[in-house]
């Protein structure tokens, strides 16, 4: 809404400008002042901002998981109650077509065979969502990120859905480089050097607080 009416719109980080926060006379338009001077002498930390394929491809991705969420969940429902009644359903598929007279035949109470039946046409309502978000993100992995995607698929592991998903945490219309990234994805290792001292910690997002108990000390 603003980009139409102004020269150029520039997403500022919050932390960056906490001094504005802290002043003791705090006003919008002293504010607006304080940011607009810190932009114009290019010490305003700005926040990148997806473009509109980036945030599509993100909404996609995140709606797809709530599906699968749901799904699994009524999956589990009637999962439960077999456990309850000691019950082992049939091979194959547990829900798939040639399972479905077993499971409304079961012997139960009114009650669970209600909510059985009632998961099972949750199962039934939410398979052809999840294929057609599946469909969306194979289209998207041909236009626009066809170049992407194939270099991803081609490693072990990651499929059109994986690797649509990766493109959309990454973004890479951010022009990140691999440092860059490392570091963003949370890979990086904590690393405190300081005289004599050097010693590594684990990666950011598996230690919270407290450095790695190996260290050594610098040679000479």
């Amino acid at each position: 809404m603003l980009v139409p009416l102004v020269a150029s719109v520039t997403v500022a980080n919050p932390i960056q400008v906490a001094l504005i926060a802290k002043a003791r006379v705090k006003t919008d338009p002293r504010d607006a002042l304080t940011l607009a001077r810190l932009l114009a002498v290019g010490m305003l930390t700005s926040a990148w901002v997806p473009p509109v394929e980036v945030r599509e491809l993100r909404a996609l991705g995140a709606h797809r998981r709530r599906l699968i969420n749901q799904r699994t969940k009524a999956r589990n429902r009637p999962r439960a109650v077999l456990y309850v009644h000691n019950l082992f359903p049939p091979a194959g598929e547990a829900f798939g077509p040639a399972n479905r007279p077993w499971w409304e035949g079961l012997d139960l109470p009114a009650s669970e065979k209600l909510r059985v039946r009632h998961d099972l046409s949750i199962l039934d309502s939410l398979e052809p969502l999840v294929k057609g978000v599946d469909a969306e993100l194979v289209q998207s992995s041909l236009a626009p990120w066809a170049e992407q995607a194939a270099f991803l698929v081609q490693l072990p592991g990651i499929g059109v859905h994986s690797a649509m998903q990766l493109l959309a945490a990454i973004a890479t219309s951010r022009g990140l480089t691999p440092h860059k990234l490392v570091g963003y994805a949370g890979l990086g290792a904590r690393v405190h050097s300081s005289g004599e001292e050097h010693y590594g910690g684990r990666l950011p997002s598996r230690d919270a607080e407290t450095p790695a108990r190996r260290w050594w000390s610098r040679p000479g």
